[in-house]
């Protein structure tokens, strides 16, 4: 997917003059500080559309998903096996 991104020089360009810059018909228009404001894609793109609304949920959650991360107070997924095996054995 192409980046065009949108500030003072090319706030100017026109819809259609962007369009033309496409050649495969997808585009990721970015403000100046990187935020996503738009995508741009060709109907048989179902493929990309699905990355970029997967994209989009991520620059929507973005500080969540960092917190997160920071955070890694779980438990690894052998613990937890390790832990439901008890349980049930318990029963």
């Amino acid at each position: 997917m192409n980046t065009f991104i949108l500030n003072t020089k090319t706030a100017g360009t026109s819809i259609q003059d962007l369009l033309s810059q496409i050649a495969d018909g997808n585009i990721t228009v970015l403000d100046g500080e990187g935020n996503t404001l738009a995508y741009v894609l060709s109907p048989s793109s179902r493929e990309e559309l699905i990355y970029a609304e997967a994209q989009r949920d991520l620059d929507l959650h973005r500080g969540e998903i960092q917190q997160a991360l920071e955070r890694r107070d779980g438990i690894t997924t052998t613990d937890l096996l390790a832990r439901a095996m008890a349980a049930a054995q318990k029963d």
